[in-house]
């Protein structure tokens, strides 16, 4: 049996918070990682935005120069298995996915997403919280 470490998903270095903006749902999950003093790296990933909050923003977790412990992701539903891709490649152990309209919605497309992304974190490893969990206010 493969034992696996939580140490980067409890004590991350570096987080990303995909969907990372100025205003709306991913501004909650940045302006606290600033507010609390998060120690580590912090990466805003937004492919709108040069920079949110006065930080460097990047396109895609993949285009982070350092590495990446854990992800936030605030993007719709549609993204994540991409994300998940992206996380993959780049060595990301954790990723809290603050994304509603899995399967709670009922629709078979959503069903149908939810495990895709299932079978992806199960491939790559990835540790989740999520989806549709836990609010940053």
């Amino acid at each position: 049996m493969t034992v696996f470490s939580l140490e980067q998903v409890l004590h991350p270095q570096s987080i990303a918070v995909v969907g990372a903006s100025d205003s709306g749902s991913g501004s909650g999950f940045l302006s606290s990682l600033i507010d609390f003093n998060f120690k580590g790296e912090i990466y805003p990933v937004n492919p709108k935005y040069a920079k949110v909050m006065g930080i460097k923003a990047y396109p895609t977790v993949r285009d982070v120069p350092g590495p990446v412990d854990y992800v936030i992701s605030a993007a719709p539903a549609a993204q994540v298995p991409q994300i998940l891709m992206d996380c993959a490649d780049k060595g990301v152990k954790g990723i809290h996915l603050f994304t509603a309209r899995f399967s709670e919605t009922g629709r078979q497309d959503a069903i149908d997403l939810e495990r895709e992304v299932i079978r992806l974190t199960k491939e790559s490893g990835i540790r989740v919280i999520g989806p549709n969990c836990v609010n940053h206010h």
